[in-house]
């Protein structure tokens, strides 16, 4: 993906968490990227070579920051309706 569609996918990203009064966008983006960590750390936990692994590890990594600014960029926009 290049830079800038990479950008415009952020910000309608960033659109649609912000338009989420209700925080519905917000767990249902969450709940599928739990659900790929699950499937990830499911796979580490049946035992993988250490370079495999360690490339696992990264997703599994990468994949919980997600969870966590999805979480933080909705918190940002609605911390009134908190």
């Amino acid at each position: 993906m290049d830079q800038q569609r990479e950008e415009k996918a952020f910000i309608d990203l960033e659109a649609r968490l912000m338009e989420d009064v209700e925080g519905g966008v917000k767990r249902e983006l969450q709940n599928y990227l739990e659900e790929w960590r699950l499937k990830v750390k499911r796979h580490m936990d049946s035992g993988l070579p250490p370079e495999d692994f360690s490339r696992f590890q990264r997703i599994e990594e990468s994949l919980t920051a997600a969870i966590n600014v999805i979480g933080r960029t909705w918190s940002f926009y609605h911390k009134e309706s908190m």
